[in-house]
């Protein structure tokens, strides 16, 4: 392509292709030479260049004087730069792309030797055609290549400076990296050299093109080579400290990579990346100094969702919890850096939050809301930017400000990292530093009272409550989301009460009574009970709670039931948790799945996955789930089993807690553990599933019986059952309708049909049951029900009951029943020795010792006695009505 006149000789080539380098080296040289000759005097190459097309060789007159000595000096340096472009693709076509690496090192040579003779100015008309041959050769097989490729850019670079930039920025980059990811330790050499003379290009180009670099940086941040991450780790760092550009303004396009790189297995790739999170942060820190602080306003909430999301990094591996702890104290700045800038004060400068508003499950809200929800009333403002004028300052009534916008973002990172069980948590640093940024957020929410974001809060909660792809939520971050839920009830109630807000929080909150944490059922109970207010029309409510996406559209399970007449919010929620309490107690396996008997399973071994025993435990007594192989004994199930149970008692005590008033509140009006079970026996009365209707009752009747939660329901049921006509009693009149709807319900458990007659003192009514008891098959749970409630007659509960025991004349029908309960329970020795003491008061009454009572209406005693001790008797009895009367207001 090029004759002896030309720039590349028959010679030049030859030696440009052969093996020895100092013979390449010095072709190269003479490219180098013939070239700058050419440029000084160019006139002499001109011939050549017009004849190229002809075969012409001779020489091109030089005209003398005016325009025409302007044109021939014109055409003179076009025939220069013609032969050069034709060396160029000579180099390019015959020596770049050959197979013999010799040739594709000659004629990168070539090329270098071209670029140096041009110099600056000249070698920029051919940039476009020197550039892409030797970026072409990066990727080329053979190292030693690589080399020269690197050797040849270098020197082109160095000549054209911010050419090499202008038309090929993405492509020299992309060269870069792959120089950087090469094996061959020569070429990372080469690359490193190579990499510093075009970071020294790009700062002094003054129209360096930053806006289409950093999709670059941000492109090649995800590759996990550590040589490429060095690399796009020193171009971060060096764009951060040239003047002319705010990489906060980019901060969006790579932070997220910048907390990938943190994970890093090499320690130095590691902290260089720690190192300029730092730096970046800090630089946040001080733009929020500025005024106005725009530009921090705009960093925070452009990243503050890529944070938040970092911050759940380690839900999915955990090698990703060091991105979570880094991503943590970035989130822990945003915080204070937002409340800053609102103009909010800061947790030391605050009262202490509120404490949870009182369990008051069914009661209006006329009169608890002054004192306690300063906020109550208020409506969201809606839209606004981040940003304000004043500096960022919160006014007193303004628009949207950044941190209500951004709270809930923050508040989601926030929460996810109270988890427990972190691989680099050893001293609760996860824990100390998700807690401040919450506490934070908690003062900044009560000081936005009416401008709280309602909505996107809750979505946040919600969100955070479902557990994780590897791992449940831990019990703070339950207890938290609930704290965060009585928050939003005390300062915005009207829009937490709105069907939409309220259903969607009465599903997480009835989800989270299958917890095993007492503390998060008692949470869950506390958010029901402020969820749950009358006064709303009835078919209203049932049409929400009933709609399609409803929350009480099949909670946990369990299957649609009827809807009754009238039902209020308060008698719907009742159901739902009689279905929780009345599920019967089946251990489950890791997975959720049901333990199958040893029935089906006898041939099998296995461990107790419980107590860890191997070998003791016979194969007959394992209970099995053979989709993930898990085994547990007889013991451990019923251990479970008593576990379960006494939860189920614990939801229905909490929800009659509500019954005593708070603090210097007036008492309610209505008992809510009276509603409670009201509505529990009409629900009862129309279940169809028998098996759910008797363990439903068999918890109440325990919780009835039992708790102190229902004191003041035993109470005041006992003083209408005593002036009631006993059933089957000689009395004439009816018993009260209330007390019969409830031992009709309480009919699908005979056992605690039983125990509630024999506490009523309806001796003849339990007589009756007890005779059919013994008509009735004899199952392991009814005996087990049984010997439950021979130990609970030994209870302070049933202390008057065991009082008329010693009256065995003027209670035959209760003598009766205990004996019936012997028969049915002969190994039972409290009962034999309850028995023993009835046969002693026989024995006194049979000698004439026993004196003379009178019943009165109270069931007490009146002993006719002398004057004196009438005297102090009754005495006694007053002030023992006066401590009576008492006691209940204590409790209250």
């Amino acid at each position: 392509m090029a004759d002896e006149q030309g720039i590349l000789t028959s010679v030049i080539k030859q030696h440009l292709a052969d093996k020895s380098a100092e013979k390449r080296k010095q072709a190269a040289s003479d490219i180098e030479q013939r070239v700058r000759d050419a440029l000084r005097s160019p006139s002499s190459w001109a011939v050549a260049a017009a004849g190229a097309g002809a075969g012409a060789v001779g020489a091109v007159p030089v005209a003398v004087g005016g325009s025409l000595a302007s044109s021939a000096t014109t055409v003179s340096d076009q025939g220069v730069h013609d032969h050069i472009r034709r060396a160029i693709r000579c180099l390019t076509e015959d020596f770049c792309t050959q197979a013999n690496p010799f040739r594709r090192k000659g004629g990168l040579l070539g090329l270098s030797s071209l670029a140096i003779a041009l110099e600056h100015k000249p070698v920029q008309i051919h940039v476009s055609l020197l550039v892409p041959p030797v970026l072409t050769c990066f990727s080329d097989e053979d190292p030693t290549v690589r080399y020269s490729a690197c050797e040849a850019f270098y020197n082109i670079a160095k000549v054209a400076r911010h050419g090499i930039l202008d038309q090929h920025l993405g492509a020299v980059f992309d060269g870069l990296c792959r120089l950087y990811a090469d094996v061959e330790p020569s070429v990372k050499d080469g690359a490193q050299f190579l990499d510093r003379l075009v970071r020294d290009i790009a700062t002094e180009t003054k129209d360096f093109k930053f806006s289409d670099f950093i999709p670059m940086l941000t492109t090649r941040i995800r590759v996990l080579n550590p040589s490429v991450l060095q690399l796009v780790l020193g171009w971060i760092s060096l764009l951060d400290s040239v003047p002319q550009v705010d990489m906060i303004v980019y901060l969006p396009q790579y932070l997220e990579g910048l907390f990938n790189i943190v994970r890093n297995d090499n320690r130095d790739i590691r902290r260089n990346a720690e190192l300029l999170l730092d730096e970046l942060l800090k630089e946040i820190t001080s733009a929020a100094n500025e005024r106005p602080p725009d530009r921090a306003q705009r960093a925070i909430a452009d990243a503050a969702e890529m944070v938040a999301r970092c911050c759940r990094a380690g839900e999915w591996r955990s090698e990703d919890e060091i991105v979570r702890l880094q991503a943590l104290h970035w989130l822990l700045e945003f915080v204070k850096l937002q409340v800053q800038l609102d103009g909010i004060a800061g947790p030391d400068d605050l009262d202490p939050a509120p404490s949870p508003l009182p369990l008051r499950m069914g009661h209006g809200r006329a009169a608890s809301y002054d004192a306690a929800m300063p906020g109550a009333g208020g409506t969201d403002t809606g839209g606004g930017s981040g940003e304000s004028s004043a500096g960022g300052r919160l006014a007193a009534e303004g628009t949207r400000t950044g941190l209500q916008q951004l709270l809930p973002i923050l508040l989601s990172g926030a929460l996810h990292c109270m988890d427990d069980g972190s691989l680099y948590d050893d001293e609760g640093e996860f824990r100390k530093k998700a807690e401040e940024a919450d506490l934070r957020l908690q003062r900044a929410a009560l000081t936005l009272g009416s401008q709280l974001p309602v909505e996107a809060v809750v979505d946040t909660l919600l969100g955070v409550m479902q557990e994780g792809p590897c791992k449940e939520r831990s019990k703070a971050v339950l207890l938290k989301c609930f704290e965060w839920a009585q928050i939003l009830f005390s300062q915005r109630p009207e829009e937490v009460l709105r069907p939409a807000v309220r259903n969607r929080l009465m599903e997480a909150a009835l989800a989270a009574l299958d917890r095993p944490e007492v503390e998060v059922a008692i949470a869950a109970l506390k958010l029901i009970s402020h969820l749950v207010t009358p006064g709303q029309d009835h078919a209203s409510a049932s049409e929400d709670c009933q709609s399609p996406g409803s929350a009480f559209s099949g909670i946990s399970g369990s299957p649609p039931r009827r809807t009754l007449p009238c039902e209020d919010l308060f008698s719907i929620t009742c159901h739902e948790i009689y279905r929780i309490v009345g599920r019967e107690a089946r251990p489950e396996c890791k997975k959720g799945h049901t333990l199958i008997g040893f029935a089906r399973y006898a041939e099998k071994h296995g461990v107790c996955e419980g107590c860890g025993r191997d070998g003791v435990v016979p194969p007959e007594q394992l209970f099995r789930c053979e989709a993930c192989d898990y085994d547990l004994c007889i013991q451990c199930r019923n251990t479970e089993v008593a576990t379960l149970t006494g939860r189920c008692e614990l939801i229905v005590r909490k929800v009659c807690e509500g019954v005593q008033p708070a603090c210097g509140k007036t008492p309610y009006t209505e008992d809510v553990a009276d509603r409670f079970f009201t509505t529990a026996a009409r629900a009862v009365a129309l279940e169809e599933d028998l098996a759910f209707a008797q363990r439903l009752v068999r918890v109440l009747n325990r919780v009835l019986l039992t708790s102190r939660e229902t004191q003041a329901l035993r109470r005041r049921l006992r003083e209408e059952a005593l002036a009631a006509p006993r059933p089957g009693g000689c009395q004439v009149g009816e018993v009260p309708a209330h007390l019969q709807e409830l031992l009709s319900s309480w009919f699908h458990c005979p056992v605690s049909t039983l125990a509630l007659c024999l506490w009523l003192h309806w001796f003849e009514m339990a007589d009756e049951v007890t005779a059919r008891l013994a008509c009735m098959e004899q199952t392991p749970t009814m005996q087990q029900q049984l010997r439950d409630l021979a130990e609970l007659l030994e209870s302070p509960i049933f202390m008057r009951v065991r009082l008329q025991l010693l009256e065995t004349r003027r209670r035959p029908a209760l003598l009766r029943a205990v004996l019936g309960l012997s028969a049915l329970l002969p190994q039972e020795t409290a009962l034999r020795a309850r028995l023993e003491f009835v046969q002693t008061a026989l024995m006194l009454d049979r000698a004439g010792k026993a004196s003379l009572d009178v019943v009165g209406a109270s069931g007490g005693r009146v002993i006719a006695t002398g004057g004196a001790t009438a005297w102090a008797l009754a005495r006694f009895d007053k002030v023992t009505a006066l401590h009576k009367a008492w006691r209940p207001m204590e409790a209250t």
